[in-house]
């Protein structure tokens, strides 16, 4: 349970490392206050997508709720990786051109620009959050865990961007790609266990 709930943080994290990459490169820098702007608008959009996932998967049968969720989270993960190859928007825009959140061009995410930049990297966690609520039951304690994940990775990103400055040539929607993948094999791990 803690692996598989680890996991699904990881896969609705992990694109934001490249994101953290992109901004470290280009010296885009994130103040504290921003960040915490990030943490809020992430847990309360991730906590009431499981809310409201729990709510509505709570009319379907107890047996059929876990299958349904799980195949739900497969969807989202091809959904991801198409995206990944189609034209940018969201997550993907920004991984492709991270100035794009810097609304004033100031090199530097102001609370405003937080609010946008935790809107869009909310998304994908909005929707597999929706399959969590009826998958697991520590509701809260998950929206914590992805909150701090999206910190985690992103900050890290930004540290790895500012010293590999080479990492550039990397294609940055291999972060999408890789959050695709991992969603469909914990769907397949979910289906099998349960």
């Amino acid at each position: 349970m803690l692996l598989n709930s680890l996991l699904f943080a990881i896969a609705l994290s992990i694109d934001l490392f490249g994101v953290g990459i992109a901004y470290g490169i280009r010296n885009i820098k994130i103040a504290v206050k921003s960040r915490m702007v990030l943490f809020s608008v992430s847990f309360v959009i991730v906590l009431l997508s499981i809310i409201l996932g729990k709510f509505f998967l709570g009319f379907l049968p107890s047996w059929i709720s876990p299958i349904v969720s799980s195949c739900f989270l497969a969807i989202m993960g091809c959904f991801i990786i198409i995206q990944s190859f189609k034209k940018k928007t969201g997550i993907s825009k920004i991984l492709a051109d991270p100035s794009v959140s810097d609304f004033d061009g100031s090199s530097s995410i102001d609370l405003k620009e937080a609010l946008f930049l935790g809107l869009s990297i909310s998304a994908d966690s909005a929707s597999a959050g929706m399959c969590y609520g009826n998958l697991y039951n520590s509701l809260l304690g998950f929206a914590i865990l992805i909150s701090v994940f999206h910190l985690l990775f992103l900050s890290l990103g930004i540290i790895l961007g500012k010293k590999i400055k080479s990492i550039s040539s990397l294609n940055p929607t291999i972060w999408s790609i890789l959050s695709g993948i991992i969603l469909i094999l914990l769907s397949i791990i979910n289906i099998v266990i349960d």
